[in-house]
């Protein structure tokens, strides 16, 4: 199925400027156009790469299972399925990748998880994490963030953060729905204690209510797409 992009995307001629304009250095210092923007904040021509290359197999698995065709032919990229050709879809992919990321990432800002959220400035900060481990001045623990991923990394980690400081209110669960939660947890894991239950419930039940929290983030941003 194709994703669906229920954000609102402001005037074309405000995308035309944006894609018009020049943006900082990648992570690998060159220069380039901005690929849009999400609630004013820019997605890099670099973070649409990235989702691309993660989900470039996702994409050749969708049209050669849909549409039996043939991912190796010339010109599979540009040849349409269904209206729609897998390089479409992969930049339609990755560009809602980006979008989902993006909430997030200014969330965690908000929030104090993270100061700079652009993709260069996570980009540094894992180089700079990097450079500290290699030093040894990082202590135990995670020495190297891999480059190829960083990014995964930190909008990972930065939401295991951001769930427990959301957790303390907006989607904290009720005690009623812990507790039915766990009932229902009870018949699958006949050996746990109550307490391991209401633990089990509850972490379900918080990254439920996260994904419907970002689910209504992204709803509501405005998108810039050139």
């Amino acid at each position: 199925m194709r994703t669906v992009r229920r954000f609102r995307l402001i005037p074309a001629l405000a995308a035309l400027l944006l894609a018009a304009a020049l943006y900082g250095c990648s992570g690998g210092g060159q220069a380039a156009l901005a690929a849009g923007s999400v609630n004013g904040e820019t997605i890099a021509a670099e973070e649409l790469d990235y989702f691309k290359t993660r989900l470039r197999a996702d994409v050749v698995l969708y049209f050669t299972e849909k549409y039996a065709a043939d991912a190796n032919a010339p010109g599979f990229w540009q040849t349409p399925y269904g209206g729609v050709t897998p390089e479409q879809e992969l930049e339609n992919r990755a560009f809602d990748a980006c979008v989902r990321a993006k909430v997030q990432l200014i969330l965690m800002r908000e929030k104090g998880i993270y100061g700079d959220v652009s993709y260069q400035g996570l980009y540094d900060k894992a180089v700079a994490f990097n450079n500290r481990g290699a030093s040894g001045a990082n202590g135990p623990g995670l020495q190297t963030v891999r480059l190829d991923s960083f990014y995964t990394y930190y909008i990972d980690t930065g939401a295991m953060q951001l769930k427990n400081i959301l957790a303390e209110r907006e989607i904290k669960p009720s005690p009623a729905a812990v507790a039915a939660r766990a009932d229902a947890l009870a018949a699958q894991n006949p050996g746990a204690g109550r307490t391991e239950l209401e633990t089990m419930a509850k972490a379900a039940l918080i990254d439920e209510a996260y994904e419907e929290y970002v689910n209504r983030l992204v709803e509501s941003a405005v998108v810039v797409r050139p």
